[in-house]
């Protein structure tokens, strides 16, 4: 007798089912943990560059400013050097910029619940100072968003701390 060799179409049907049935199952899983990954991680750069912001503004013995808008923020130190004025929440022309951060896709910084007040006055961005004391122009919260409704927010106190609340 002659054995037949292969596999027949019922066993590949069999299989391609299973497979569909695992990605059905994978696939969403996966999904929703790529984008927790994305807030969270804009979550723990975001906190870090406030803190760099803070010793940076004792280092430099300066306020050094973190303009936020809705999908970017930037830091920069605030001298007035280049010409511009010293603390005017502007980064003016010989100003060191020491970050320029753009977002992860489908992260925003919500800018309607952020409560840090808008700098400089009569723009749409709102911004957080260091003295070279380190103490923060104003308390507040930066809230980040998601396209799934997911909410963190970072909260600066008084000594100019930055804490993430859930």
């Amino acid at each position: 007798m002659r054995k037949d060799a292969g596999i027949t179409l019922a066993e590949v049907m069999v299989v391609i089912a299973i497979v569909g049935i695992l990605m059905a199952i994978a696939v969403p899983n996966w999904l929703s943990w790529r984008a927790k990954a994305k807030i969270n991680g804009a979550l723990t750069n975001l906190r870090g560059d406030i803190e760099m912001t803070n010793l940076r503004a004792i280092r430099e013995n300066a306020h050094v400013t973190i303009l936020f808008s809705s999908d970017a923020y930037t830091v920069f130190i605030d001298n007035g050097a280049g010409g511009g004025t010293a603390s005017n929440w502007v980064r003016d022309g010989g100003e060191i910029l020491l970050k320029n951060r753009q977002l992860a896709a489908g992260v925003r910084i919500n800018m309607g619940a952020t409560t840090f007040p808008v700098r400089p006055t009569g723009s749409t961005t709102k911004g957080l100072r260091f003295n070279g004391r380190a103490r923060p122009s104003s308390l507040g919260t930066v809230v980040l968003a998601d396209t799934r409704g997911e909410i963190r927010k970072i909260v600066v106190n008084l000594p100019g701390r930055a804490r993430i609340v859930y």
